[in-house]
């Protein structure tokens, strides 16, 4: 009986959830926060209490979301995991789990088909969205359309640079290649160096004086100096002024000084001792008057009168 309370307190929870799905599962925005997340969760709890559930008076909200919730969830998706293991054919179903009860279908509804087709959802609770994820998927593929076009044009840049250092009409080698033979820019024939109508050598060149097909030797050219503009003389810098110093007082002078110093310290502090001395003479000589008046009033008040002239006998006495 136990148990079927317990079940039944896990149902009402997760029916709760399934009401607020939106609030719960949510992504944070200015629209949604974290407080409106907090406020749910206690108001999921207030209303479970309500209904004398145990499982929220023994949970406080943040339980209930990191603890039996977490729990309930698990316990779902290790039945769909162990019926993966068994290898059956096509998808899973939920009629095809044998120990598939009404917790599991709500926790099903709750999570979507993710956890069918063997999509986990993240830990923060955040369900899949069909539209952000068609989103990845055509960026995924622009991206993969935009890394064959660049292969593509750094393959025909390869073929290029290939043709130009090869045979044919390459640019280093034979042929009409720009460094080697045929009409080659350095080579003979054609050649910008070479024979035949080269540019520096026999045939039509610029500089022969024979017939084409005579050889000549190229007469270097002697390269004009270049006229170097005038050297100037820099300025000899201005000597800056002397400083006079100023005359250091001497190590004597300094400690006759400092001699003097100390002898006018001394003689203060002697007046001022003996300014202390005055003034405590003059703080005794006071004590002492005040002793004295205080003597003096001491006899006038205790004074006896003894004189037998005017010592008055009694008649008991006579």
């Amino acid at each position: 009986m136990r148990k079927i309370k317990d079940v039944q307190e896990k149902i009402d929870f997760v029916r709760k959830m399934l009401e607020n799905k939106a609030v719960i599962f949510g992504s944070l925005s200015p629209l949604l926060t974290a407080k409106d997340k907090e406020k749910t969760w206690r108001r999921i709890r207030d209303e479970l209490l309500a209904l004398g559930s145990n499982l929220a008076a023994a949970n406080e909200w943040k339980a209930l979301s990191n603890t039996v919730w977490q729990n309930i969830r698990r316990s779902t998706i290790n039945k769909i995991d162990a019926r993966k293991r068994t290898g059956g054919p096509g998808p899973i179903e939920t009629d095809q789990i044998s120990n598939w009860t009404e917790l599991d279908s709500l926790v099903y509804d709750l999570l979507g088909r993710s956890i069918i087709s063997g999509l986990d959802v993240p830990e923060s609770g955040e369900s899949e969205r069909p539209a952000q994820f068609l989103s990845h998927a055509t960026s995924d593929e622009s991206r993969l359309d935009g890394e064959f076009d660049r292969h593509d044009r750094q393959h025909s840049h390869d073929e290029s640079r290939a043709e130009d250092y090869n045979g044919g009409n390459g640019r280093n080698d034979g042929g009409n290649g720009r460094y080697d033979g045929g009409s080659g820019r350095n080579d003979g024939g054609n050649g910008r160096y070479g024979g035949g109508n080269g540019r520096y050598d026999g045939g039509s060149d610029r500089y022969d004086d024979y017939e084409a097909g005579a050889s000549l030797e190229a007469t270097p050219k002697t390269p004009t100096p270049k006229p170097q503009p005038p050297t100037q003389k820099r300025k000899a810098a201005t000597p800056l002024p002397k400083l006079r110093r100023l005359p250091q007082a001497s190590k004597s002078g300094f400690i006759e000084l400092v001699n003097e110093r100390k002898l006018a310290k001394t003689d203060l502090e002697i007046e001022y001792l003996k300014l202390q001395i005055e003034a405590q003479k003059m703080q005794n000589r006071k004590m002492q008057l005040e002793l004295y008046q205080l003597e003096d009033n001491f006899s006038a008040a205790n004074a006896i009168d003894d004189d037998p002239l005017t010592v008055t006998v009694s008649d008991s006495e006579l």
